[in-house]
């Protein structure tokens, strides 16, 4: 029975509660609340019916409550809610959407139902605040007109409210007075965020015309604070005696009132104050309001100072502090007889001297907390009572008198000794006369946090961090043994995190227990503690000399040297004292678990001041506390200083850091976010020059500036300098920074900019050693040019790898100014020409390493002469990936350069003809097959030497050519590979950290599987890369078989089918493997801030219950890295599988050898589809399109036992006789080539405990229908769910075991037979019958003109998957 219905009400979009949506129309908006409910939080309660306690007819309760929660609508009518509720329309985000962003149009307000957006900057690295369900945000956009202040972005899936622009316009003039106090409540909250934001020049403007440029991210180091160079000379400008940078965090990060949440006239009118005031009156005070922060234990306001301001407490705590009168000796009083009374949100202090009540502040305010204050100026209140009716202000002067504190009540405290002495007795536990409470009238507001909502204040101890009545009762224990307790002073260098002093343990010491000692601020008689005599011990001496553990204990790693503090106190003290241990630390190899607590209570107290170089590298747990005690204990003697990607430490930090360790010679601040150009000026640092004169100022006028307006502008500086303090400036010849400072790594500081680069050439040109800035694209022209004038005489190694906007003129004026270069690095500089190289070799003699990888049109035959002709000196180059370069140019290089010992040419195609003509063999040797050509001895013969045969074998001629071998890099080792990058990347999305180690130094380039099937694409849908792929590469749409003879077709079939299959495309992707290895090597390093550890080669793993671990060889030795779970994701020949099986690996090797090749030829014009398979028992290949510009894969069958020279050599032959048209040579293009066997293996297990594989690593099969590539992926994201529900505690570890034997039972039921059908299908010995015998094969043919049978049969290949989320844990 349905009641109070209205017979013809209009339809709600919030009606159909429990409904399904009909005829495909989208969920109403309760309906998406609750699936939204059960999705992100399934064990969420079902709540009763949102309709059931609303006021509002048909609007659900959840946002009848966000829209009230908005401070412009608090006071709205019904009428407007609902007005405004009908054009409401939900929306859902994923994570890591960008919901807005800085500077685009506003078009819509929102407000924040479900889920977690963080509040960022333009370019996403700076982090403001995170907003939660209740929160709003873009009405400034909306009622301002203006562009949008911030970048929005979803942390988790999130639940929006909107509502769009010309939806409330359109509903405004109908509430004409809502109107008016939403606009000017709007312009009050941009006036207060205006103002917060002005403190830094960040301050928003309302755009009157097309969008300007943004302004610079929050986060950057802001330039122009610290000083300019001015004729070669720093000049400071700033009012503080040591120069410093300028403020680095947005003052409005976290801030209430910075973030527009406050509302400002809700705020003012709910003080008692101004509570009887009119709304035109609230907005005066509103728009004079004036925004203060101030950090905890400050004052704000000072007894006996001179002051009219009124503060209001928006956020924080302060107490009220009363001095003794001057004059009057005050008692001494112990510590719980202090009383503070305290503020809190809602309450305001300073109207009594403001109100002309008193002529000098009564107290002193300060703070206890971070503190946030709306201040009302002297004049503003002035202007106040000219505006509202003189019985206002009497009452306001009402209220103050009662704040003023009567002198008559001042009560004397006396000490418990003295109450004694009066009283004549001495009772075990002495009394007192209770003292009268502090009453402060300071009414609050009603939904604050208080516990106390009297007026009354109760008695606190002013130390919050001292319970003085602990320390009584610790007194009172009788016989008990005092624990070893940390001293009540500190050291002012002590370090302190928090506000809390921190004390460094002595553990050099034996422990000692005392018995606590009575106070002088005691309020009983302490009784003395017995003691325990010592016990006697009979003294060892160490079996080793103190000298032989040192030189022991050297070799260990930090965590050891931690752990064996444990075995002696011998052990102990040598361990925490000797100068010769902890002098190198490295903490980036734990940089998952180094934290600040552990920085803080463990490894500074036992480092102490002993470390010369410290490298936290990728330790991304470290922020400022940890930071702060790390280089105050540890920093003063450091001389290298690595932190690479650290990023919650802040420029403030690095800056202290570098001031207390003068004696730095060497940092790495590459990819920290907070390194700018203030920052690196101030530790390069400078002398202070002779001071000029103060009242004088260096101006540059334009033609443009008039005389009148010169002059005018000269008398406003005149004035305002007038008013200023004096600058005081450090005394001429003060050396600012750190002066020793030789090795700079600044790669990735994108911050760094042309200012740096003149600061360094005017200050450091004489000492610099090694620069490197990579990818420092701010750097332009300009930055070398600056350099022009000065000479870098000890600059040895420059990198300006990927610095994409350098020009030749760049070049020309680094290579005038540091012409002692020995190794430079001008990789991916594109916009460089031939004339760079060839100024680099004739101005830079002494250089013995240059890499020009990707450099364009910078290299070319003639500037290779221009190299072989000047830099004899060179012993390694770099010209990968330069298409210019020939046969012609390598050889000049080689002839020329008789000491180059490593040359990379890969990726060069023109050089194909001089490798397949045996160039490498003649002058060295394949970096591959590094032990074979050293075989031959380390020398070789040039071109053109006399072999002599005896009968006692070859006698080499004697040549003034001789040299040794060359290592080529003809082609990459193996590296990342696609299955490890992509499940890097779903891990990395879901938050999980992760870390890829390479054996090589960068990705693989040889031809591999270049076409996913269907199954991979929903996992590479989900990694956010499957757009791309067909973006850059290409969707396949057709297969087919044909007659090796004429090939001729047989029979295929129509992937198309699959392009729209219930909304989703789930046709096959293609692209060159290399270019997606590098696509989400990318997105990993760019979008997720992954970490790579390149030539990091896996040679051993351990576990135990807690986590496990690899052994590794790297450059510098071997090394251990540590992870909560393995996974090996290398390959056929997989160290992690080994090293858990052993060479067992069972399955079979195919007796047939094939060969991979990328050659460009034109198919099309012989009919060929995107997939093409020939059946011959011998002749077999494949040739699929990789590429839109005709690119192919073709893959052939070979004769078995062929060497590689033998497979190359007859390669030609294959394809004049396989190919159609029966191309020469010369007819077609051949990129790359590399030969492969065929496995059909399987491990015995994909998981040992915390170590697991996939992929190759896994299981291997033939790659005839691409079933090894996709079954990798699939791997992967069957692997991605089992990790991300035991992350977020949808799963337990045993999840992990079900994997194994899914994936295990899906190779053997699905890859490994129908890849082996494959294969042996395309070798059949009798292909003309073939179509009659095969089942697949007359399938297709039967299906030719059925689209739905092609579907179904496209759609079984989906049988390789297995959903792992249906384990999850019951999610009702």
């Amino acid at each position: 029975m349905r009641r109070n219905r209205v017979p013809h009400s209009p339809p709600s979009p919030y009606r159909a509660l429990a409904h399904h949506p009909a005829n495909g129309q989208p969920a109403d908006s309760v309906a998406l609340l609750r699936s939204f409910n059960s999705e992100a939080n399934p064990t969420r309660p079902i709540r009763p019916s949102p309709l059931a306690a609303s006021t509002i007819p048909d609007m659900p309760l959840d946002l009848l409550d966000r829209i009230r929660s908005f401070p412009l609508f608090m006071s709205a009518p019904e009428e407007f809610l609902v007005a405004i509720g009908k054009h409401l329309r939900p929306q859902v985000h994923a994570a890591h959407d960008h919901i807005l962003t800085e500077g685009d149009e506003a078009k819509a307000m929102y407000w924040l139902v479900r889920g977690v957006v963080g509040v960022t900057s333009r370019d996403g690295e700076a982090i403001y605040a995170e907003l939660r369900p209740g929160a709003f945000f873009g009405e400034i956009g909306v009622l301002m007109d203006m562009p949008r202040t911030a970048t929005i972005v979803a942390h988790t899936k999130c639940l929006l409210l909107v509502l769009k622009k010309e939806d409330l316009r359109q509903e405004l003039p109908r509430f004409p007075d809502m109107e008016k106090a939403i606009r000017e409540e709007a312009h009050e909250r941009l006036t207060i965020l205006n103002k917060k934001r002005r403190e830094t020049g960040r301050y928003l403007k309302v755009a009157k015309g097309p969008i300007a440029a943004r302004e610079a991210a929050p986060g950057e180091v802001s330039t122009g604070e610290v000083g300019v160079i001015k004729e070669g000379a720093v000049v400071n400008t700033k009012k503080r005696k040591s120069p410093s940078p300028g403020v680095i965090e947005d003052p409005t990060a976290g801030s209430a009132l910075g973030s527009g949440l406050v509302n400002v006239r809700q705020t003012l009118k709910e003080l008692p104050l101004f509570s009887t005031l009119p709304p035109d009156i609230l907005h005066f005070l509103g728009m004079s309001a004036q925004p203060k922060t101030y950090s905890p234990f400050t004052d704000i306001v000072r007894q006996g100072t001179v002051g009219n301001e009124i503060y209001f407490i928006v956020r924080g705590e302060a107490e009220v502090i009363h001095d003794s009168p001057d004059g009057k000796q005050e008692k001494r009083r112990t510590r719980s007889s202090l009383v503070r009374p305290r503020l809190r949100q809602g309450q305001y202090f300073g109207e009594v001297a403001s109100l002309g009540l008193s002529h000098r502040r009564t107290a002193t305010v300060r703070s206890i907390t971070a503190v946030e204050c709306l201040m009302i100026s002297g004049e503003a209140l002035d202007e106040l009572w000219k505006r509202c009716a003189p019985d206002i202000r009497k009452q306001v002067e009402d209220t103050a008198r009662t704040r003023i504190r009567p002198t008559d009540n001042d009560v004397e405290m006396k000490d418990a000794g003295e109450l004694l002495e009066k009283e004549n007795a001495s009772p075990s536990t002495p009394t007192r006369s209770t003292p009268p409470q502090v009453t402060f009238t300071t009414p609050s507001k009603p939904a604050s946090p208080v516990k106390d909502e009297s007026d009354q204040m109760e008695p606190k101890d002013p130390d919050p961090y001292l319970s003085v009545d602990m320390e009584n009762l610790r007194n009172r224990r009788r016989g008990s043994l005092a624990p070893p307790t940390p001293p009540l002073t500190e050291s002012p260098g002590s370090p302190t995190i928090s506000g809390l002093r921190l004390r460094l343990l002595d553990t050099s010491a034996p422990v000692k227990f005392h018995a606590p000692s009575p106070s002088p601020d005691s309020e009983v008689p302490a009784k003395k503690a017995r003691i325990l005599p010592s016990r006697p011990h009979v003294h060892q001496e160490p079996r080793l000399p103190d000298d032989i553990l040192v030189a022991i204990f050297q070799y260990l790693e930090l965590a050891e040297l931690l752990r064996l503090r444990q075995i002696s106190s011998h052990w102990r003290r040598i361990l925490t004292t000797s100068p010769k241990l902890g002098t190198h630390a490295d903490l980036s190899s734990y940089n998952r678990k180094v934290t600040d607590e552990a920085l803080i209570n463990v490894i500074t107290p036992f480092l102490g001041p002993r470390p010369i170089s410290i490298d936290i590298s990728n330790c991304f747990h470290i922020s400022d506390a940890g930071f702060s005690t790390l280089w105050k204990v540890c920093g003063k003697n450091v001389k290298v200083w690595r932190m690479k990607s650290v990023w919650d430490v802040s420029a403030n930090q690095i800056l202290d850091m570098s001031e207390n360790a003068k004696g730095l010679e060497e940092v790495d601040w590459s990819n920290c976010r907070k390194v700018g150009d203030n920052l690196l000026a101030r530790v390069v640092g400078w002398v202070v020059p002779e001071h000029p004169p103060q009242n004088t100022k260096q101006m540059i006028t334009s033609n443009s500036l008039t005389a009148a307006r010169l002059r005018a502008h000269q008398q406003q500086q005149q004035q305002q300098q007038q008013q200023k303090q004096a600058v005081v400036l450090p005394p001429p010849g003060t050396v600012i920074g750190c002066p020793k400072l030789k090795r700079l790594d600044l790669s990735y500081c994108k911050h760094i900019t042309d200012r740096s680069m003149a600061h360094m050439a005017a200050h450091a040109s004489n000492r610099l050693q090694s620069l490197s800035l990579t990818r420092c694209t701010s750097i332009t022209d300009a930055g070398f040019q600056s350099w022009t004038s000065f000479r870098f005489t000890n600059l040895s190694r420059l990198c300006l790898a990927d610095c994409t906007y350098l020009s030749d003129n760049a070049v020309v004026a680094l290579v005038h100014a540091a012409k002692f270069l020995t190794h430079l690095d001008l990789s991916f500089c594109c916009a460089l020409s031939d004339t760079a190289t060839e100024v680099v070799a004739l101005g830079l003699p002494q250089l013995r390493e240059l890499r020009m990888a990707f450099c364009g049109s910078a290299v070319s035959d003639n500037s290779l002469a221009c190299v072989a002709l000047h830099l004899n000196d060179l012993e390694r180059l770099s010209v990968r990936g330069c298409v210019r370069v020939t046969e012609s140019g390598i050889e000049h290089v080689l002839d020329g350069c008789g000491r180059l010992a490593w040359a990379d040419i890969s990726q060069c195609r023109n050089l194909e003809g001089w490798l397949n003509g045996g160039g490498v063999a003649r002058w060295g040797y394949d970096e591959r097959r590094e032990g074979e050509g050293k075989n031959r001895g380390a020398e070789m013969v040039a071109p053109g030497t006399t072999n002599l045969t005896s009968a006692r074998g070859t006698l080499r001629n004697v040549n003034p050519h001789a040299r040794q071998q060359v290592a080529f890099v003809v082609e990459k080792g193996a590296g990342a590979g696609p299955s490890g990058l992509l499940l890097a990347l779903l891990l990395s999305k879901e938050g999980i950290p992760v870390e890829i180690l390479e054996a090589s130094h960068e990705l693989d380039k040889q031809p591999r599987a270049a076409i996913y099937g269907s199954p991979a694409i929903p996992d590479l849908r989900r990694a956010g890369v499957i757009d791309e792929i067909r973006r850059r590469g290409m969707s396949p749409t057709s297969m087919c078989w044909r007659r090796f003879q004429d090939h001729s077709l047989i029979t295929g079939m129509d992937a198309s089918v699959l392009e729209n299959l219930d909304g989703e495309d789930l046709r096959m992707a293609c692209m060159v493997l290399d270019q997606l290895d590098q696509l989400m090597l990318d997105e990993f390093l760019s979008k997720y801030n992954g970490q790579v550890r390149w030539n990091h080669k896996v040679v051993g793993t351990g576990q135990d219950e807690k986590q496990a671990w690899v052994d590794v060889q790297t450059p510098e030795g071997e090394t251990k890295v540590y992870g909560d779970y393995i996974i090996g994701c290398d390959g056929a020949g997989s160290a992690v599988r080994k090293s858990l099986f052993g060479d067992e690996y069972p399955g079979f090797t195919w007796d047939r050898q094939i060969v991979a090749t990328n050659v460009y030829y034109d198919f099309g014009k012989f009919g060929f589809k995107d997939s093409n398979f020939i059946l011959h028992p011998d002749h077999f290949f494949m040739a699929a399109k990789l590429t839109t510009d005709g690119l192919y894969r073709v893959t052939y069958g070979e004769a078995p036992g062929l060497t590689w020279e033998q497979m190359r050599e007859r390669q030609p032959w294959k394809f004049e006789l396989m190919l159609p048209g029966h191309p020469k040579p010369g007819e077609y293009k051949l990129v790359n080539m590399s030969p492969y066997k065929m496995h059909q293996r399987c491990a015995p297990k994909f998981r040992v405990g915390r170590i697991l594989l996939a992929a190759d690593a896994a299981h291997l099969c033939n790659p005839w229908g691409g079933m090894g590539i996709t079954g990798g992926f699939v791997d992967v994201g069957g692997l991605y769910d089992c990790l991300a529900g035991i992350w977020r505690g949808q799963a337990d570890e045993s999840i992990l075991d079900l994997y194994s034997e899914k994936r295990i039972e899906k190779y053997r039921t699905v890859i490994d037979p129908v890849s082996q059908d494959n294969f042996r299908r395309v070798s059949d010995s009798d292909p003309d019958t073939l179509l009659a015998r095969d089942p697949v094969m007359k399938a297709c043919k039967a299906a030719e003109n059925d689209l739905e049978m092609q579907k179904q049969m496209y759609l079984s290949f989906f049988d390789m998957k297995y959903d792992f989320t249906q384990h999850y844990k019951a999610a009702a």
